[in-house]
C-alpha cells in the first residue's frame, strides 16, 4: 500500500493486477473442475435411479428393464397388454411399456457432453442415441432381486469419468479421479 503526502492511502497498480491474476487463477480451477464434477453428480444420480428400478421391480412385483442409450436410459415394464408395447422375444405373449423411472420422468437423459457405454458379463453393446428409441432392454430387474452383471461407463467429453456396476446383486458406483485417467 502507497502513503502518499496528503495522507491518502491506496493501492498500487501492481497490487491491483496480482490480485486478479490470482482471481483468475481460482476462477480457472473452479470452471475447469466443473465437468468432472457434473460428471460425478450425474453418475450418483444414474446410480440413485438404477436402484429404484431394481427396488420398484421387487416392491410391485413387476419385471422392469431399461433399455440403455449413448446418452441415457429409458424404463421399461413387461405385462400381456399389445397396445403401444414392442413384443419381448424372451417371453412371447408379453409386451414391453415404457414407463416412468420417477413420477413424471419416462427417461433418464444425460447432459449432450456425457455419453454412456455398456458391458453385459463382459461383452460390450453397441448402444444408439435416445432420439431412436427403439432398442429393446439390456437390462431386466426381477421381482426377486435377480440382476444379471453389467457395468455402464460415464463419459464426459470423451473421457471416461466413472463406472457404474452390479456384480453378484451388489451395485456401486466409482467415480475416477481427473489425474487417474
Amino acid at each position: 500500500m502507497n502513503n502518499g503526502a496528503a495522507g491518502i492511502k491506496g493501492f498500487t497498480l501492481l497490487e491491483i493486477m496480482l490480485v486478479m491474476v490470482i482471481l483468475a487463477g481460482l476462477a480457472t480451477l473452479v470452471v475447469s473442475r466443473a465437468p468432472a464434477d457434473n460428471s460425478r453428480q450425474q453418475g450418483e444420480r444414474l446410480a440413485w435411479s438404477i436402484r429404484q428400478v431394481a427396488e420398484r421391480a421387487e416392491l410391485e412385483n413387476k419385471i422392469y428393464a431399461l433399455a440403455v442409450f449413448t446418452n441415457g436410459l429409458q424404463l421399461k415394464v413387461l405385462n400381456r397388454q399389445a397396445l403401444h408395447g414392442e413384443a419381448s422375444k424372451s417371453w412371447p405373449g408379453y409386451y414391453w411399456h415404457q414407463a416412468r423411472l420417477m413420477k413424471k420422468y419416462p427417461m433418464f437423459s444425460l447432459p449432450q457432453h456425457m455419453r454412456l457405454s455398456l458391458r453385459i458379463e463382459n461383452k460390450s453393446f453397441e448402444l444408439q442415441a435416445m432420439e431412436n428409441n427403439t432398442q429393446p432392454p439390456q437390462l431386466i430387474f426381477f421381482p426377486d432381486g435377480e440382476i444379471i452383471d453389467f457395468t455402464l461407463g460415464i463419459y464426459a467429453k470423451g473421457k471416461l469419468t466413472g463406472r457404474i456396476t452390479i456384480h453378484n446383486g451388489s451395485m456401486a458406483f466409482i467415480p475416477f479421479a481427473e489425474n487417474a485417467l
